[in-house]
């Protein structure tokens, strides 16, 4: 909630928010957040089972393929490593996130996003919990 209410704070328009059908989305303290900005947050539920509308699905099916996929990992320390290297490169090459979205900007009519909007965007998908913006990534390490 913590993201959100950063953009509440520096924009004073209206922000639509499209969550996913995750059951920390309806939890009480989220919904009680969402309750209390109605006047400024709007929020649009995907339809369930449908990954395809989900850009962040897309992301994690090639983090899989890119850092797990066919690899052994003697310890959940290498695997660990071996996913944040992957997150480590999103990070210095934002095309790298941004074309799997391709068929979604094209659909949409919007020709490229910028990197500093794209830094505010990338959250972890739980923003209910402990939410740590990716970009923090390099410091966990």
């Amino acid at each position: 909630m913590e993201f959100l209410e950063q953009r509440l704070a520096r924009f004073d328009t209206p922000i639509i928010l499209i969550e996913d059908n995750a059951p920390y989305h309806r939890s009480g303290e989220v919904n009680q957040f969402k309750a209390d900005h109605a006047q400024r947050l709007s929020v649009e539920p995907l339809p369930v089972c449908s990954p395809e509308y989900n850009p962040i699905e897309k992301l994690w099916r090639n983090t899989k393929k890119e850092a797990t996929h066919l690899k052994y990992f003697e310890t959940f320390k290498e695997l660990h490593a071996s996913v944040l290297e992957l997150f480590r490169a999103y990070l210095d090459d934002a095309t790298q996130v941004i074309r799997v979205m391709k068929k979604l900007r094209t659909n949409a009519g919007v020709a490229r996003a910028s990197i500093r909007s794209f830094r505010e965007m990338i959250y972890l998908k739980n923003y209910s919990g402990q939410s740590i913006p990716a970009c923090d990534v390099r410091a966990t390490v």
